[in-house]
């Protein structure tokens, strides 16, 4: 019965550019990395990253060493000019993931630069990004902030660090969003 209410969605069909947006620490830079290494390694797919995330120490670096690592072109971006730039250099790859900032949903100024992205890439899809260690709460929490803006799908992370699987089903059932990926570990 559970199964037949699960939403799935992979919105790497759907749309080439998306960003991932959600609580500091949910694991946004770890599941782009993945992403774009099974897209550019396995479907040797062109992919290129961005991060908006200039203001964590080191966020931009690690972001860029990723990149390195996969062999795909990785930027930093810290005005809506350097993301509408690098959207227009890469506009021949078949992914684009940018990586930004986490923050909690109470940050006004946040939302509005997630909002923002929208006015200059129309087919931006974002994708919350939640740890399943966080309390209930604190999740449903994420959704009710997050919602004001239009995400498309909701990822998972951190399932190998619980043992508590319900509230994913939950928050998304509640939030009317459908599940994209389940992360497990920094591999």
């Amino acid at each position: 019965e559970i199964g037949r209410k699960i939403m799935v969605k992979d919105p790497m069909r759907e749309t080439r550019i998306i960003s991932f947006i959600g609580p500091t620490g949910a694991g946004k830079t770890t599941t782009i990395a993945k992403l774009a290494a099974v897209a550019a390694l396995k479907k040797t797919e062109k992919v290129a990253l961005l991060t908006t995330d200039t203001q964590r120490i080191g966020a931009p670096e690690q972001l860029l060493k990723y990149g390195r690592i996969i062999g795909v072109p990785t930027g930093v971006a810290a005005t809506k000019a350097d993301v509408s730039a690098f959207i227009k250099k890469y506009s021949g790859c078949r992914y684009i993931f940018i990586d930004t900032p986490g923050s909690h949903t109470g940050n006004g100024a946040y939302m509005g630069e997630l909002n923002g992205l929208l006015s200059i890439i129309p087919e931006l899809k974002f994708n919350l990004v939640l740890s399943v260690r966080e309390r209930d709460e604190s999740l449903h929490e994420s959704v009710r902030g997050f919602s004001a803006l239009p995400v498309d799908a909701i990822t998972f992370t951190k399932l190998d660090e619980s043992r508590v699987f319900g509230q994913m089903f939950g928050v998304s059932r509640r939030a009317k969003w459908p599940i994209s990926y389940l992360g497990t570990g920094q591999r």
